[in-house]
């Protein structure tokens, strides 16, 4: 027996189709604010024990703008760490950092954390966010001052940045501020503190030059901090599509804007600088992410998990089962929202997949940022025929489409004439079939539910005498 390479042709039911939607949506003008935070313009800063209150007049220290270089954490050290797992326990605090760094020094450490980036090659930023706030040490340590609010909020009044790197950060930082562990220290008089700044950035923000950041991190931010589920969505309007599984269940996308050409090549170089061992086989986007590409095989939609539990169609009562052993797997990485392909041809271990708004990467399983929390993946696979390498008139031969799907049905069939060949047998996933000429023979079978039909058959097979 062979293991026969799968190709799969949809049925009438699982259309291909996308069905376009524009939602109405609540636009939120957004726009930034005074000068840039320059630490290395400022003055010193006399250290203060955690317990201590910050003076929120004294700038941060001159040194402290390059806390990680000289803590020896670089991107070249970065970049040598193969596994996201260990990058994260790369870049943490030492407990006595922790302990005498002041708060707002401890903010711009905070600020310019080394992995932050990672919060856009997460499908859902907001979930990027939350995993950095609550895995580094150095914000745990900022949110146990009891001057963190005034901190977090100062620091983010004095940034106005004019160059990728820092509306990016900014963006971060955004992100970071609506976060639940954040929201809960703010007290009523910090919200609207962080109301009346938001305004500002709001009115400032149209300045910026355009390099196609999205700025939803800003509206976002405004619908946590006032409650207003009606303020949950993108600047500008999104489009909502439909796409399918292979059974036709319906799939929840939308469509994004690109990123700018200087943008594009930023989040490039970011990967590379701070990534070994990899190679991007495809510019950064944001138009498609890892899911799309993954199940969809799609570059041109953004396939969200989330509320919609997009992902696990695919492989509830659809066409992927969990598997160990077969070709063109699809690697889910469950606890962080990731989703991979392991082509037939790759040598094992070396995975495909879209990280977040960044570049496409052919990467080792572990060589991923640590937000995809890597050691907790699953595989799953297609059907798979298999069947004899070589048919001889007049023997009998056994056909099976494995795994066995109990919630489907199978419909077998041969593309030759009947008198050519005689059915011995059908139970489900299992033909068994004689061939009585010589000719060349394809064998079908469709896999059937509810909500469509997909096509598993064979390469073609000649019978010998």
């Amino acid at each position: 027996m062979r293991l026969l390479y799968p190709i799969f042709r949809a049925g009438n039911k699982a259309p291909r189709r996308f069905v376009l939607f524009l939602l109405p949506i609540v636009l939120f003008s957004v726009v930034s604010c005074s000068e840039f935070y320059n630490p290395s313009s400022m003055n010193d800063m006399k250290v203060l024990p955690a317990t201590k209150a910050m003076d929120n007049t004294i700038p941060v220290t001159d040194t402290i703008s390059n806390f990680w270089e000289l803590k020896g954490i670089t991107s070249e050290r970065i970049r040598e760490i193969e596994d996201g797992e260990e990058k994260l326990a790369f870049c943490q605090l030492s407990e006595e950092e922790c302990r005498y760094l002041s708060t707002r020094d401890l903010a711009y450490v905070c600020y310019s954390y080394p992995l932050a980036f990672d919060v856009f090659l997460c499908n859902d930023e907001k979930y990027g966010a939350a995993f950095m706030v609550s895995h580094f040490n150095g914000f745990q340590e900022l949110l146990y001052r009891n001057d963190a609010a005034s901190a977090i909020i100062d620091f983010y009044a004095s940034l106005n940045p004019s160059y990728i790197e820092g509306q990016l950060k900014e963006s971060v930082w955004e992100r970071v501020m609506a976060t639940p562990d954040v929201q809960s220290r703010l007290s009523a008089a910090d919200k609207l503190y962080l109301l009346s700044v938001i305004e500002k950035k709001s009115i400032l923000r149209f300045a910026y030059h355009d390099f196609g950041i999205s700025q939803r991190s800003l509206s976002d931010l405004y619908d946590v901090v006032i409650q207003d589920s009606k303020c949950n969505e993108s600047i500008s309007a999104r489009s909502l599509y439909f796409g399918y599984t292979p059974f036709g269940k319906p799939i929840y996308c939308e469509t994004k804007s690109e990123f700018s050409t200087d943008s594009i090549a930023y989040f490039d170089d970011l990967i590379l600088s701070n990534y070994s061992n990899i190679t991007l086989l495809n510019h950064s986007s944001r138009q498609y992410n890892c899911h799309a590409y993954a199940w969809l095989g799609s570059t041109n939609v953004w396939m969200s998990d989330g509320s919609y539990n997009n992902v696990s169609k695919f492989f509830t009562n659809d066409l992927y089962t969990e598997s160990q052993n077969a070709p063109n797997y699809k690697v889910h990485y469950y606890m962080g929202d990731h989703s991979a392909i392991q082509y037939y041809t790759d040598n094992h271990g070396t995975y495909v997949s879209k990280w977040g708004e960044g570049p496409l990467v052919r990467h080792g399983a572990a060589n991923v940022p640590s937000s995809y929390q890597p050691s907790y993946r699953k595989y799953y696979s297609a059907p798979i025929m298999t069947g004899p390498d070589y048919l001889t008139v007049g023997e009998t031969y056994t056909f099976t489409v494995t795994p066995y799907m109990s919630y489907a049905s199978y419909d077998w069939y041969i593309d030759q004439g009947d008198t050519k060949y005689q059915i011995i047998s059908i139970s489900d996933n299992v033909l068994q079939v004689k061939f009585l000429v010589n000719a060349i023979f394809d064998v079908y079978c469709d896999i059937k539910t509810a909500t469509g039909t997909v096509t598993v058959y064979t390469v073609m097979h000649e019978t010998l005498y």
